[in-house]
């Protein structure tokens, strides 16, 4: 199968405003035109002056198409810019909505700083190529081959002369643009992963502080930089050698054309104004010829720059609306031989198979490691399972869109999802709609939040900060919480959500979990064995299978491990 080009395969994927693009190349066309104009003007001015200077109307025509060509030029440098930013927006828009849509597996293996990279720094890089480049290409060719004509239209002798450049840049920038389209890769690829191991450590700055590990962390971004710092060095060699080389192609054109112009005018085949208006035509050649070869090295930087956003608009995202099956309740949750792995050298369950009763608190217990949170996040669709079912009542869990599943269910997970905005933002964040401020202090209360929230300078008004870091540990799960009871779920999950609590708060958050789980069904996983020894039902698992369901009396009876835990954590 051919594989799709990268910038052709970004280009379709956003609309880009073709009145815009075509008014703004249409009035750069024009300028181009009236700037062939001006040398032929020019000519006649110096070949007729003592007629010229008589003719106001002549001068007054020259200086309106002058005039007029630079307000054209302006108002298409306006319209370009207004397109690049459009671009921008579009195309951001565009990988940002995609990436919000992927499949969890997809944050697995990709770091935040690098997708960040990708969203901003790749963007910028296909916009300049869109806006700037390709635009510039129409009004370029206009001017060479009109340069071209009329050189050879007023002496092709001379014309010869001048056009020996050309050939010459052709030689040199076919070879270039497949080295800067390697470079362009490249230093994409280091700055995105430079970009990765900045956000990873800041995310981390108190680990980092604390492991006396900030000369570490600098040593290996600063490989990183230095990469990128090399990749720079060398693509300002091609660039020190191209500008002088072009620059001197120019120069020996320019002299063959002053030389031999020169020899022409002085032999009476051609005039000084012709020779003058020859200059012309040959400066003018300068900049198509540069806009024509930029194109062929933009376009292959832009490859590098595109490939990978390429990469990402095509990852599969999650189907969040697949069908309209109404969720009813009140129905038991299964795993059918249930098979599944995080990729092929983790391998978690191979036909598991246990029932989850409706209504009721099912507790998952076992060793760190023997997959009680994989379970949760099964259940939650964060990940697929290989083979095997899941049931809730008669239906496949997959047979209701992702969206209903979702709505339906409360996970409060290992690590306190919190965001930097204000308390009650954050406990009304699973809601489309914000309800009441007495439902919002009744479900704090009930998730023991109400009291901490009431101390805070403005209350259910007060920001939190990056990553909750104006609460504690226990605060944050309890906010959490909240947030999970407001939205009155069918299925209630709870990844060790007393872990960080004291324990006064621990009990009072488990006579929450009764009182909310009276007509929903509840599964808790924790290490903590104190919160589970009520559930209506516990589940062992050890390594990826059940050694035992129960309850807590039938477990400690009949299970030695489960009786060893309860032991060390001197409980009965």
């Amino acid at each position: 199968m051919k594989q799709k080009n990268p910038v052709l395969h970004l280009v379709n994927e956003i609309e880009i405003p073709k009145w815009l693009l075509f008014f703004s190349v249409l009035l750069s066309v024009i300028g181009s035109i009236f700037q062939l104009i001006v040398p032929l003007f020019t000519q006649n001015i110096v070949d007729n002056f003592s007629e010229v200077i008589k003719n106001k109307y002549y001068i007054i025509v020259f200086v309106f198409i002058f005039l007029l060509s630079s307000i054209l030029n302006g108002l298409s440098i306006y319209l370009l810019t207004k397109l690049g930013e459009n671009i921008i927006y579009s195309l951001t828009n565009k990988v940002w909505n995609h990436i919000l849509r992927l499949k969890t597996s997809f944050f697995d293996k990709n770091s935040n700083g690098e997708l960040l990279s990708r969203i901003i720094d790749d963007t910028k890089s296909i916009n300049s190529f869109i806006t700037e480049i390709i635009p510039s290409f129409f009004p370029s060719i206009i001017v060479l081959f009109g340069s071209i004509f009329f050189l050879f239209m007023l002496d092709w002798e001379t014309a010869l002369i001048a056009l020996i450049s050309i050939p010459m840049y052709v030689i040199l920038i076919i070879p270039i643009s497949n080295v800067m389209q390697k470079l362009s890769y490249k230093t994409q690829l280091e700055t995105a992963k430079v970009s990765g191991v900045i956000a990873h450590v800041l995310s981390k700055i108190k680990l980092v502080k604390l492991s006396n590990s900030i000369n570490k962390e600098f040593r290996q971004t600063n490989s990183y930089l230095r990469n990128i710092y090399y990749l720079g060095v060398k693509e300002g060699v091609i660039n020190s050698i191209v500008v002088p080389l072009s620059t001197l192609i120019m120069l020996v054109s320019m002299g063959g054309v002053l030389g031999f112009g020169g020899y022409r005018v002085a032999s009476g085949a051609i005039s000084p104004g012709t020779l003058i208006a020859l200059i012309f035509y040959m400066t003018q050649l300068t900049d198509p010829i540069e806009k024509i070869s930029s194109l062929f090295t933009g376009y292959k930087k832009t490859i590098g720059a595109s490939q990978r956003l390429s990469e990402i608009l095509s990852e599969e995202k999650e189907n969040l609306q697949n069908n309209n099956l109404n969720i009813l309740n009140s129905v038991d949750l299964s795993f059918n031989n249930v098979s599944f792995s995080y990729d092929e050298n983790n391998h978690v369950f191979t036909n598991l198979s246990f029932t989850i009763p409706k209504n009721k608190i099912t507790a998952i217990v076992g060793p760190s490691g023997s997959g009680k949170t994989t379970i949760l996040n099964l259940i939650s669709r964060l990940y697929e399972i290989q083979s095997g079912s899941i049931k809730y009542g008669t239906n496949s869990i997959y047979d209701y869109s992702l969206v209903n599943w979702r709505k339906n269910l409360g996970y409060v997970m290992q690590n306190s999802g919190v965001l930097n905005r204000t308390v009650k933002s954050n406990i009304t964040y699973s809601l489309q709609e914000t309800p009441c401020i007495e439902d919002i202090i009744y479900y704090s209360k009930l998730a023991s939040t109400h009291d901490f929230i009431m101390k805070l300078p403005n209350d259910y008004n007060t920001l939190i900060g990056e990553k909750g870091i104006n609460l504690s540990g226990g605060e944050k799960q309890r906010l959490d919480i909240a947030r999970n009871f407001i939205k009155t779920p069918g299925i209630l999950l709870l990844d060790e959500a007393t872990s960080n609590l004291d324990s006064e708060s621990e009990h009072k958050i488990q006579e929450s979990i009764k009182n909310v789980s009276n007509d929903r069904t509840t599964i808790i996983v924790a290490h903590r064995l104190s919160t589970v020894l009520k559930a209506d039902k516990i589940i062992f698992i050890d390594n990826g299978e059940i050694t035992g369901m129960g309850t807590h009396e039938e477990l400690l009876a009949r299970h030695s491990k489960y009786k060893n835990m309860i032991e060390l954590q001197q409980l009965k």
